[in-house]
């Protein structure tokens, strides 16, 4: 569930020349009331559409500047990969910061007892705010049913849960090996030849005084993962593409 906020941007020149205008038109004792409030209305409603221009074009920028995510964690309970609340952000947070976004999450009050509400809220420098809600209960119990956690410990876990996904939805992000939490397994790495031709499009895309480890440690840390021989198979194209960009730049 989405509900839609907007700001004022600050606009120094245009605000100036308006409120320079209500001034004349407050001390104008013929001024018709009404009138002006119309046109205040009309101007707000004006900032509000561009803000929320500004905020669309924005987000679509974004989105296409998102790097898929990796699975850095294992469900201890279910078996299967997920990843990090942290290892989202260290992906993502510095694309959405330079598109002029920022993103917060904070709990709400509960619509029901055992309920846990969780609000995200993001903002545009153009002055639009979007805000999400998401409800679910805490998890202190494994896939049998029994308790596993207390309530402090599963709601931190559901906040953190529902904070995830809220932050991946919000931006598009694409996790990969992720099963939404079932049972499956880790995801199938890269083999032996996909690892060679990867380091051999590193030595191509070598900068002066720099080393295939270097590039290979810089690609890790774009695609999220701990070492190149752990790359997910279904990244290897991107990994690749990558690399021939850097390649050209070279």
């Amino acid at each position: 569930m989405s509900e839609q906020q907007s700001l004022e941007p600050i606009q120094p020149t245009q605000d100036f020349a308006f409120l320079q205008f209500l001034e004349r038109a407050a001390s104008n004792p013929e001024i018709d009331v009404d009138k002006l409030e119309r046109i205040m209305a009309m101007h707000k409603e004006m900032l509000q559409l561009k803000a929320q221009g500004e905020y669309t074009v924005a987000m679509a920028k974004a989105q296409t500047e998102m790097p898929p995510v990796a699975c850095d964690k294992i469900n201890l309970h279910t078996k299967s990969p997920y990843p990090s609340l942290e290892a989202v952000q260290k992906a993502i947070k510095t694309i959405y910061l330079d598109n002029g976004f920022t993103c917060s999450f904070s709990e709400g009050s509960a619509p029901a007892n055992g309920m846990l509400h969780v609000i995200g809220t993001v903002r545009h420098v153009g002055g639009h705010i979007e805000i999400f809600n998401r409800y679910a209960p805490a998890d202190t119990a494994g896939p049998s049913g029994t308790k596993n956690k207390t309530e402090v410990q599963g709601s931190q876990s559901t906040v953190s849960y529902i904070s995830r996904r809220m932050l991946c939805s919000i931006f598009g992000v694409t996790v990969v090996g992720d099963d939404k939490d079932g049972n499956a397994p880790p995801p199938k790495a890269i083999d032996k030849k996909q690892l060679a031709d990867l380091r051999a499009l590193a030595d191509e895309a070598l900068k002066p005084n720099e080393k295939q480890a270097d590039v290979l440690n810089g690609l890790c840390r774009y695609l999220n993962v701990d070492k190149i021989e752990n790359l997910p198979a279904s990244m290897y194209q991107t990994a690749v593409t990558a690399l021939t960009k850097r390649k050209n730049q070279t």
